[in-house]
């Protein structure tokens, strides 16, 4: 059953870091875009 917990949350996390991932690229892709 804790195994199974903390893989879940493992899982989120790398989600987490996935999204903020996106974000960072998507600023960046509209820089490039703005000049």
């Amino acid at each position: 059953m804790f195994e199974l917990i903390g893989k879940v949350l493992v899982i989120l996390e790398a989600l987490e870091w996935i999204v903020k991932f996106i974000k960072w690229l998507r600023k960046i892709i509209r820089r490039h875009k703005g000049e």
